[in-house]
């Protein structure tokens, strides 16, 4: 780093793309962070019926739906809310991911970031198997190490990589029953 007075001046052009990934990331978990707070406020008991339509009585003749049926659009409705928040968190923790465990060059940060989210949602929203998706996960890594490191196996980042996109992956695949339980509590 050469130091002037008015200015900082890094020889990297790493440095560079590092600080803009992070600083971009930051605005995107901002933005991302927001917008999970505004499908929050959008949930269906908040919205006001159609004065247009008249509302049915029960003792107009209408047939009164049995538990069974509302308890299963009621467990529909919360997997629909809960695919949007999973989305939405599976993208910024890409972000965070690929920030963090991609190998030093603008196309691995890319493959990493796309990569990440496609596992995390196929893991949670899909629910794929999760040996399936640890396999891809395998190859992937081994892929992008070999190709960034000019066909060499760099181990100490393919560690890294590994390590990150698989545990969020598994994560994201073991926690969703407990997520469920609890989008149906609220």
């Amino acid at each position: 780093m050469i130091f002037y007075p008015d200015r900082l001046i890094f020889k990297s052009v790493f440095a560079d793309w590092f600080y803009a990934v992070i600083l971009l990331t930051g605005f995107a978990t901002a933005f991302l962070a927001g917008f999970i707070q505004f499908i929050f406020q959008l949930s269906p008991s908040h919205h006001m019926s159609d004065p247009a339509q008249p509302s049915s009585s029960p003792d107009s003749g209408s047939v009164i739906p049995d538990s069974l049926t509302t308890a299963l659009a009621q467990q529909q409705q919360h997997e629909k809310r809960l695919n949007k928040v999973t989305v939405v968190a599976a993208v910024t923790l890409a972000l965070i991911i690929s920030v963090i465990a991609a190998n030093q060059n603008v196309y691995s940060l890319l493959a990493t970031f796309v990569a990440t989210c496609l596992f995390l949602i196929l893991a949670s929203v899909y629910q794929r198997s999760l040996l399936l998706l640890l396999a891809l996960v395998l190859v992937f890594c081994l892929t992008d190490n070999l190709l960034s490191h000019n066909l060499q196996l760099d181990q100490a980042h393919l560690l890294l990589q590994l390590v990150a996109l698989g545990s969020f992956t598994a994560l994201f695949q073991l926690t969703r029953p407990y997520l469920l339980k609890l989008m149906q509590k609220f």
